[in-house]
């Protein structure tokens, strides 16, 4: 079942703390992923997503498994098992990219066959387009202080 991975990546344009907290924060996740996570984000810890997906209510619930921040966070996911009944493991990587950029890389193991990896890449896709959209628009804004002045 290792070959049944889905991986999905984007390059976002903002800090890796910023997109951490777009990870991580409730009112940010919502925006990305429109759903409701509760969790304390610890290690061990219970996360539980409820929400509506492809016009269908859902309510996953998964354990926080890696909790080291700004850099990884991995968890089990109620969502989906393999054809042996094991649930997903989500895995989000963050990484520095580009001139203050984030890379973040996420892998969903344990899918029961390749349509449902292959859904699940098509899935986290579109869902790491919208987290880059909600994290862009929380950085930081950069001044350009080459040129500046100060008088005095």
């Amino acid at each position: 079942m290792d070959d049944l991975v889905a991986r999905a990546q984007i390059d976002v344009d903002a800090d890796r703390h910023t997109v951490w907290r777009t990870l991580t924060d409730p009112e940010r996740i919502r925006q990305w992923m429109g759903a409701t996570v509760t969790s304390t984000w610890v290690e061990e810890a219970e996360i539980s997503w409820h929400g509506e997906f492809d016009g269908r209510s859902f309510a996953d619930h998964g354990r926080i498994l890696q909790y080291l921040p700004e850099s990884t966070l991995r968890m089990s996911h109620s969502g989906g098992t393999d054809a042996d009944g094991v649930p997903h493991t989500l895995t989000f990587d963050l990484s520095d990219v580009g001139d203050g950029g984030t890379r973040v890389r996420v892998t969903q193991e344990h899918n029961a066959d390749e349509a449902t990896a292959d859904r699940s890449r098509r899935t986290w896709t579109a869902l790491l387009a919208a987290l880059k959209g909600v994290a862009e628009s929380y950085r930081p804004a950069r001044s350009d202080v080459r040129g500046a002045r100060t008088d005095g």
